[in-house]
């Protein structure tokens, strides 16, 4: 039976493609598309189902939403785990970091903070900006959604990798 699904994203071109990716291995799909600012929709309160994913969204889904998915609920966070929150792109640049990276995690009521499943890291270049680094790490996210939606089709248990979130939590005060 093809599960279903909550797809929860922002309103970008990325989320278009993430969602054509869901849509490939189940039509039983509920798509939400949020951005900061925008109301809450009001289907999260009546839905029901297998999965929730979530993709390159900053809407922050409570537990009781979180506990409608029957198997599970999980992000894919467009980041390392070093940077859970918001403005990753950013520090990773004023750190100087060498690298960046997405992270698919099960979530949990707590922010970025859930067992990681995947993560995959790649070189910052010496020219990187964040709307480059933005752009580069969507295509990496796609590329991790892709990895996991066969498991999820499948039903393939998806199992924690042992890497651990780093302590800060980034917010939007910090980036302004």
């Amino acid at each position: 039976m093809k599960p279903h699904i909550l797809f929860v994203a922002e309103h970008t071109p990325w989320a278009l493609l993430g969602y054509q990716c869901v849509l490939a291995v189940t039509d039983h799909v509920t798509p939400v598309f949020w951005s900061r600012g925008d109301p809450l929709p009001g289907i999260l309160d009546s839905w029901v189902g297998d999965w929730i994913i979530s993709f390159k969204s900053d809407l922050i889904l409570d537990h009781e939403l979180l506990v409608k998915a029957r198997s599970g609920a999980i992000n894919f966070h467009p980041g390392p785990p070093a940077y859970r929150g918001v403005g990753g792109y950013f520090w990773a640049l004023k750190n100087r970091d060498q690298e960046y990276g997405v992270t698919c995690h099960f979530m949990v009521q707590k922010i970025d903070a859930g067992p990681i499943i995947d993560y995959e890291s790649f070189r910052i270049l010496p020219t990187e900006t964040v709307s480059s680094l933005r752009f580069r790490t969507a295509v990496f996210l796609l590329g991790q959604l892709n990895r996991i939606l066969p498991k999820i089709a499948e039903n393939i248990d998806l199992t924690p990798n042992g890497l651990t979130w780093g302590s800060h939590l980034y917010t939007y005060l910090e980036l302004e």
